[in-house]
């Protein structure tokens, strides 16, 4: 009535419910095949023009198909990066913020100015040396769930981080998302 649809009787809203079903079920299947393939051609590790893109419609009955097309990549310094990528820190150990921020200058040559964990940032180069410093001795988790104030079960092992960096004549590094390991895994 909220939205002027005509109200039904339970003996018209079990038709209509009955053809809604069937056809939630055909979709379903159609669209979990489709992927299926699609997981082949990964498993396979076949080049980007294999894959296929699906568009259906089964109330017209319409199938079109395209290939995707490769993300575009952007490069900073030596190192080339797609809207996809991620960088991953995975060293075993946990880190303390300052191991972190080191080994981004040791990888890459770039000084961190920023980071955070989504809306929560968790180091800024130009806070007062005590608050920097006290940060820095803090393990990187630690630190995470200090500041954005959720927990981190025993099966989470990874955060993911937003890193801003400079190189070394001050120039801004628009960098992906870092994935970092926090808990060492069995290899």
């Amino acid at each position: 009535m909220n939205y002027s649809i005509p109200t039904a009787d339970i003996h018209e809203t079990r038709r209509i419910a009955g053809r809604i079903i069937p056809a939630i079920v055909t979709t379903t299947a159609m669209v979990t095949g489709l992927v299926c393939l699609e997981l082949y051609k990964i498993i396979q590790k076949k080049p980007i023009e294999d894959y296929k893109n699906a568009f259906a419609n089964l109330a017209l009955p319409f199938f079109g198909f395209s290939e995707p097309i490769a993300a575009p990549k952007r490069k900073e310094g030596d190192h080339e990066f797609s809207l996809w990528d991620f960088i991953d820190v995975r060293e075993g150990r946990d880190l303390t913020l300052q191991e972190f921020i080191d080994w981004f200058e040791h990888k890459f040559g770039w000084e961190v100015s920023m980071i955070s964990a989504g809306v929560a940032v968790i180091y800024l180069a130009w806070w007062p040396a005590g608050k920097r410093q006290e940060r820095l001795r803090g393990r990187v988790a630690e630190v995470v769930q200090q500041i954005t104030k959720q927990t981190f079960g025993p099966k989470m092992k990874t955060i993911m981080l937003q890193v801003c960096c400079e190189d070394k004549d001050g120039t801004e590094r628009e960098i992906p998302d870092v994935r970092y390991t926090f808990r060492a895994t069995a290899q």
